[in-house]
């Protein structure tokens, strides 16, 4: 700003006027500036504006310079200087305003930008947290889906009658054993539970639901749980003939 109060102070004030009218200026000078006769009275106008400048400070020697210029009537060019003033005062209000709200958002964006960081990197902290308490978490997983997806495909989802072919193999006194078959062969079924509610004969069709496929050494057969169902079919017999009465 200083530099803008020298330049308007000399080309818009001192530079217009007269070597006569600039002794009468001096002259005022004296009393509203802290300036030694002997140094004003020698002074160009470049080197008034200096010690005018110097003696009041930038802004003050401008507002100076108006009172001077209006004490010697000059007010055309007392309205000239002040309007310079008004528009420097105005465009540096302006700007120091720009670069506060400038600022304002600098430290808004660096603020959140910071916050944000700080978010993600603690987002990323506990994801490789939990990646290095379990690397193979994601991978189990998968395998397990696919494993139960295939065994609900391979599922019998309807019951199952097949036909007895041996009525007893092994009889304990919590579960007993078949030998079944049906169109896709034989096998074994284990029941658990009474005995005496499941027994049948050879030749006779059970209906099986809810049964599991297990593995008895090398031999697959279906094993009953908690949910199974098991219904008997018994066989039709043949009706004995009837005498005849004479």
């Amino acid at each position: 700003m200083e530099s803008e109060y020298r330049e308007m102070l000399l080309l818009t004030g001192l530079d217009h006027i007269t070597e006569e009218e600039l002794k009468r200026f001096k002259y005022f000078a004296l009393t509203e500036f802290q300036i030694a006769r002997s140094t004003l009275n020698v002074a160009d106008r470049t080197e008034l504006a200096d010690q005018l400048i110097q003696s009041a400070g930038a802004a003050s020697a401008v507002t100076k310079a108006i009172n001077i210029f209006q004490k010697l009537n000059y007010r055309h060019i007392a309205n000239a200087l002040e309007e310079k003033k008004k528009e420097a005062e105005c465009k540096f209000m302006t700007n120091t305003k720009k670069r506060g709200t400038q600022k304002v958002e600098n430290r808004s964006q660096a603020e959140n930008c910071s916050a944000a960081s700080a978010t993600r990197s603690d987002k990323d902290v506990k994801e490789q947290a939990a990646t290095e308490v379990c690397p193979q978490a994601k991978p189990q997983k998968k395998q397990m889906v696919a494993e139960q997806e295939a065994i609900r495909e391979d599922l019998q989802k309807d019951p199952l009658v097949v036909m007895v072919l041996k009525a007893i193999i092994t009889e304990q006194k919590d579960r007993i054993l078949y030998g079944i078959h049906d169109k896709t062969g034989t096998m074994e079924v284990l029941v658990l539970g009474n005995p005496s509610k499941t027994k049948c004969e050879e030749g006779d069709k059970i209906r099986l639901t809810f049964f599991e496929v297990s593995k008895n050494g090398v031999k697959i057969q279906l094993k009953s749980g908690p949910c199974s169902f098991f219904k008997v079919i018994k066989a039709a017999k043949p009706k004995s003939g009837m005498k005849s009465v004479e």
